[in-house]
C-alpha cells in the first residue's frame, strides 16, 4: 500500500525511502484506528472497508482539510459502519471538513451536522440542521 497509493513517498536523490513510507503510513493507519492494516498489502488485498480505510490515508497524506464521502457504508457490514462514523468524527474533531453522500437519511443525521436534499439532481432543500432531519 505505501509505495503504490500513497502518491507522494519519501525518497532521496531518486531513491524511495521504502522504511520512512512504511511508517508514515502505519501511522495515518494507526491515526485511523486500523493498526492491523499492513501498510505493505496490496490495497485490492484488502476487504471492502480496508480499501476505504486506504482511501482515506492516501487522503489524508496530502494534509487535505476536506473529504468527500460517497456511499463509504454501502458495502460495508454494521460494526465497519460504526468505526466509519468513529472515523468520521475523529476526522472532523481534527478540522477535517467531511462531505457524506448517502441515500440513507439515518447515516446523514448520524455523520452531519448540516445536510442538503437533491432530487433529480437539483438541491430541493439547503442548510438543514441534520440532527433534526
Amino acid at each position: 500500500m505505501c509505495r503504490r497509493t500513497l502518491g507522494h513517498e519519501p525518497a532521496t536523490a531518486g531513491f524511495l525511502r521504502a522504511r520512512a513510507a512504511r511508517s508514515a503510513t502505519a501511522g495515518l493507519l494507526r491515526r485511523l484506528g486500523h493498526p492491523e492494516i499492513d501498510p505493505g498489502a496490496p490495497v485490492g488485498s484488502l476487504s471492502a472497508a480496508g480499501q476505504q480505510i486506504a482511501s482515506m490515508a492516501r487522503a489524508l497524506s496530502h494534509d487535505v482539510r476536506l473529504i468527500v464521502m460517497d456511499e463509504p457504508s454501502a458495502a460495508l457490514d454494521p460494526d465497519e459502519v460504526a468505526n466509519l462514523f468513529r472515523i468520521v468524527a475523529d476526522l472532523t474533531g481534527a478540522g477535517v471538513a467531511v462531505v457524506y453522500i448517502s441515500h440513507r437519511l439515518e447515516e446523514v443525521r448520524r455523520a452531519g451536522d448540516r445536510a442538503t436534499a437533491l432530487k433529480d439532481g437539483r438541491a430541493v432543500a439547503r442548510d438543514l440542521d441534520a440532527a433534526s432531519g
